[in-house]
């Protein structure tokens, strides 16, 4: 049963990823160039961290301890992530409830135009 779960949450995952793109484009209204780039350190990223998750496992942690580990920080990150766009959380971000690129807020900005 846990496998399942964890294929459900990797296409979960992947689909979040895939509409990132389309998202940081047309609501943020970034270029091309910067979502790319957004995008490909996030894969990048997802790709190389199971090779330091298996040295944990294997070295200090263990299988049951790191799944669980890894499936609260997957929880947790999928909730930050839909908690980011605009209409969730305006009250407490201080920005509008639309779709539009000025109701994105400051530090989302600032995080998102580095290169």
């Amino acid at each position: 049963m846990s496998s399942k779960v964890l294929v459900w949450t990797d296409i979960v995952a992947t689909y979040a990823v895939w509409v990132m793109m389309t998202y940081l484009t047309n609501v943020w209204r970034l270029d091309l160039t910067h979502a790319a780039a957004i995008v490909n350190v996030f894969t990048g990223a997802a790709a190389i961290m199971p090779i330091g998750m298996a040295f944990l496992v294997d070295a200090f942690v263990g299988d049951y301890w790191m799944l669980l580990l890894s499936s609260l920080a997957h929880s947790l990150g999928m909730s930050f992530l839909a908690m980011s766009t605009p209409p969730v959380l305006s009250h407490v971000a201080g920005n509008c409830s639309a779709y539009k690129p000025d109701c994105i807020g400051d530090a989302q900005k600032l995080s998102s135009t580095q290169p």
